[in-house]
């Protein structure tokens, strides 16, 4: 049902630098705006809210912030020197804005935001995609009255009087898709995300050049940078594998809902989107992701036994391969894997969490 408290409230979402930390944001946004509110985000120039905030019809508010985890020490000590006159930005779109309750989806952007919303004494709420959460929500839990988990492993990180266990709320309302065993044909759908796939193409691309008496019988649909196009195509091309290689595709339902076995990293929209369909993962979780969120996300699925897992930098190109064969010659394999993954869904997630927003306004 839907809360009548926050017709006319305006919601601040801030968060940024990766889609991963952007993409929840605007589905809130979006159903907040349903239940009759109003929306304002704050952001970075810098980052993927750059572009998907407005292009999600909202208005973004900016602020100057830069990365504390990455770059060297100079770097570090221009975070900080940064980060008062943020906070003091923050305070300034707050004053102007007046929201009613804030809510911080990760990212360094989020951080003096809250914490500005802190000190003016406006309620606060977080949302944490991953399994293990980075560093800024680590310390925004402490701040607010309410934090929306996606993986149960993340609990450990926060009070649980706190905690919403509502699930990833993702833009695209991705359904459930039945499961259909392959019979000759594998349908692979190999897909990299925003963080770049450079050194898992070379992996997967090594894999399949060790299972040819497959190649026949592989129909693969590789989404890959724009950078690696040519080279990913030929390679499919010289080796007669019939292979669909594009940089971007608008339809990643049709994607999932053809694919028996899906090839990717483990982001945590990414998880969340297979985990709405019903589609099994081999993932290679990006080794250098913050805190190594994609390989806690990706032991997350492979808990309730929901897929496999190949380390890019440690494992060898063989592995991969030998695990492609068996999910061929043994599809009872994938179905259970489908069926399984299925247990992380939380379709109404959005929804929930803007429910339990509207609770926190005054």
């Amino acid at each position: 049902m839907d809360d009548k408290r926050i017709i006319n409230k305006k919601l601040l979402i801030t968060g940024g630098g990766t889609g991963g930390h952007v993409s929840p944001g605007i589905a809130v946004a979006q159903e907040w705006v349903k239940q009759g509110g109003k929306v304002v985000f704050v952001g970075t120039k810098q980052g993927q809210e750059s572009s998907m905030v407005p292009h999600a019809g909202f208005d973004l508010r900016c602020l100057r912030i830069s990365q504390f985890k990455s770059g060297g020490l100079v770097k570090k000590i221009m975070t900080l020197i940064q980060l008062p006159f943020a906070v003091f930005s923050a305070c300034r779109i707050i004053i102007k804005e007046k929201p009613a309750l804030i809510l911080g989806t990760g990212g360094y952007v989020s951080g003096p935001t809250c914490l500005a919303g802190f000190l003016m004494k406006k309620p606060i709420a977080i949302q944490d995609q991953n399994a293990r959460p980075g560093i800024t929500n680590r310390f925004l839990g402490r701040l607010a009255q309410k934090v929306f988990t996606t993986f149960s492993q993340s609990h450990a990180f926060f009070n649980k009087n706190k905690i919403c266990h509502t699930g990833n709320p993702i833009r695209a309302q991705l359904k459930q898709i039945p499961y259909t065993t392959h019979q000759e044909i594998l349908n692979i759908f190999i897909t990299g995300g925003s963080q770049g796939a450079v050194g898992m193409n070379k992996l997967i691309m090594e894999a399949i050049d060790h299972i040819k008496d497959l190649w026949p019988r592989l129909n693969i649909t590789h989404q890959t940078a724009k950078t690696d196009i040519n080279e990913v195509t030929d390679f499919y091309k010289n080796r007669s594998i019939q292979a669909d290689v594009k940089s971007f595709f608008n339809d990643m339902q049709t994607h999932y809902a053809t694919a028996h076995v899906v090839i990717c990293r483990a982001g945590a929209s990414t998880v969340t989107e297979l985990a709405l369909s019903g589609r099994p993962a081999i993932f290679i979780p990006y080794p250098y992701a913050a805190d190594d969120h994609q390989k806690k996300n990706a032991l997350a699925v492979t808990h309730v036994e929901g897929g496999w897992i190949i380390d890019q930098l440690k494992d060898e190109p063989k592995k991969l391969a030998e695990l492609v064969e068996k999910v061929y010659n043994h599809p009872e394999k994938l179905n259970k894997k489908a069926v399984n993954i299925q247990k992380l869904a939380k379709p109404d997630a959005a929804k929930e969490i803007v429910n339990e927003l509207g609770k926190l306004v005054r």
